[in-house]
């Protein structure tokens, strides 16, 4: 039988437990400066978010390679970071109830993919497969499921705090 711990391998800037920003150098680049994600699902610059926790991220390992997300913000104890089930849409990033350990829902098991930029990750959930990754609206700034592929807006830089 296959653990699976092998796929924590694939972000080394993860450590379990550890708080840490989510930054998008695609949003950082757009907007001229440091941008992360955040508990609302909204890309917020850094003075922005500062102060709220709404930009502070644990990542909890939940075997066979799976995270859990929790936001500072969001009550981490008992909520994670979930994909709205919205079927024929992009689907959007939510805060949801976790009911109990592990989650419950397959929208709350994420794993993390290297990407061909160092330093760089795209984030994917067990309820769509590796076939959706964290991405943004447009314009927007929205936090959304969307297909994966070479986008920057899917490429996530891990600042530990």
């Amino acid at each position: 039988i296959e653990s699976g711990d092998y796929l924590y391998d694939q972000c080394p800037a993860i450590r379990d437990g550890q708080w840490v920003r989510l930054e998008s150098e695609y949003w950082a680049r757009k907007k001229g400066g440091s941008a992360m994600l955040s508990g609302s699902g909204l890309i917020l610059p850094r003075e922005a978010a500062l102060g709220f926790g709404y930009e502070l991220w644990q990542f909890k390992k939940i075997g066979m390679g799976y995270w859990l997300i929790r936001n500072k913000a969001f009550n981490p104890q008992e909520k994670a970071l979930d994909v709205m089930n919205s079927s024929g849409q992009n689907y959007p990033l939510t805060m949801s109830n976790t009911n109990g350990s592990p989650p419950k829902f397959s929208g709350q098991y994420w794993r993390c993919a290297a990407t061909d930029r160092a330093g760089e990750i795209r984030l994917y959930n067990r309820f769509l497969s590796e076939e959706r990754s964290v991405d943004t609206y447009p314009n927007i700034g929205k936090a959304i499921m969307s297909e994966s592929g070479y986008f920057a807006a899917q490429y996530w830089r891990v600042v530990p705090l």
